[in-house]
């Protein structure tokens, strides 16, 4: 037991360094359903934790899978839950890009999004809204951070992912004829060039790109750039009750599943 607590301290305390994350090529998920997501999305598991028996039945694990069973109140330390599941698991990242069945012309570019909930929570509606990639740029939250993945509910699994991107990375990546739109919440900020748009205003054809900035830092001085240099737009959402601005992560919602409904109409 004393061997099994000593591990779990020492992968638990190594994994709150992206450095580490990204040198291991390991994730760290929580919690029955999406240990489930993960398994059955192909993501290969090297360890897992679990405090009763019952939590690991049915598990698809390979037989290589170190699996160890562990006191309850020990996993309670190490969780990242208020009320823990009995079970976590060290996975391996995955290496391919998932490639979702029959997506919708429309990417997402995160820029300066640095909160790990409201990264999860965009990665979850990129992937719920049928769209074909996310990247995120250098700068942005670690999207494998364990409360990402815990915010993303198996997003990540569902969808092609490209991170820790620079700039001139993405102007390569994004064809020359998507439309590219930057969400914002402050019109009064924009450089000039840069036409502003109610969100009603736009539409996707035959395909678009959307940049969602962080809620302290916004958009990036590159980012805007890149929407001056594609002709870009900058797309607000019309609010009442003097209420300021939207979270990032609903806010996404509303512009994606706004612009897939134009895909809908042309299928």
């Amino acid at each position: 037991m004393l061997t099994m607590i000593i591990l779990m301290n020492s992968l638990l305390s190594s994994f709150e360094t992206r450095k580490f994350r990204e040198k291991k090529k390991l994730i760290y998920l929580e919690g029955r359903r999406l240990i489930e997501e993960a398994l059955t999305s192909g993501i290969v598991p090297t360890t897992i934790f679990h405090t009763k028996p019952e939590y690991i039945e049915d598990l698809k694990l390979p037989k290589e899978t170190q699996v160890l069973r562990i006191r309850f109140n020990d996993l309670k330390l190490w969780s990242n839950l208020e009320n823990p599941q009995g079970i976590v698991g060290f996975f391996k990242q995955p290496e391919k890009q998932f490639q979702p069945k029959d997506p919708y012309p429309l990417s997402v570019i995160c820029d300066n999004v640095r909160d790990p909930s409201n990264m999860g929570a965009i990665i979850r509606t990129v992937a719920g809204a049928g769209c074909e990639m996310l990247y995120s740029t250098k700068g942005c939250v670690d999207i494998w951070n364990s409360k990402t993945l815990r915010a993303g509910s198996g997003g990540h699994f569902k969808i092609p992912l490209l991170s820790s991107l620079q700039w001139h990375d993405i102007e390569n990546l994004i064809p020359a004829d998507s439309k590219v739109y930057v969400a914002i919440s402050n019109v009064n900020n924009l450089p000039v060039g840069i036409p502003v748009v109610s969100y009603h205003e736009t539409t996707n054809e035959p395909r678009s790109t959307i940049i969602m900035g962080g809620e302290t830092e916004g958009v990036s001085d590159e980012a805007l750039e890149f929407v001056k240099s594609r002709n870009g737009r900058a797309v607000h959402i019309p609010l009442r009750n003097n209420v300021e601005s939207l979270s990032v992560a609903v806010a996404a919602g509303v512009l994606l599943f706004h612009l897939t409904s134009f895909c809908k109409e042309n299928k």
